[in-house]
């Protein structure tokens, strides 16, 4: 796609900043640039019971994800919904447990 742009920030399901990374990150740096349109793709990988850390506390109270499934829905409410059409989440479940 000549002049486009799909801009990514990837995140472990441990990482300190997974909850606040698509909107303080993807969307604050990256998808500014004009080729991409405002549009971004935030992804993370879920490790599961293989992670050496604990995925950190959820906003508003939430308890922490069980699943690669629960994390992907959790991190779409945290999208304010007036950005929710341009920035997509996608959980990458790399546990090895299916």
């Amino acid at each position: 796609m000549p002049g486009r742009k799909i801009l990514c920030e990837l995140k472990r399901d441990y990482h300190a900043e997974v909850w606040r990374a698509a909107e303080e990150q993807l969307d604050r740096f990256y998808t500014i640039d004009p080729e991409a349109k405002g549009f971004g793709v935030y992804g993370v990988f879920w490790f599961g019971d293989k992670r050496p850390s604990t995925v950190p506390t959820p906003p508003r109270g939430w308890p922490r994800p069980q699943s690669a499934g629960e994390l992907e829905e959790k991190l779409r409410e945290v999208i304010p919904k007036k950005k929710r059409d341009r920035l997509a989440v996608v959980v990458f479940d790399v546990s090895g447990s299916r």
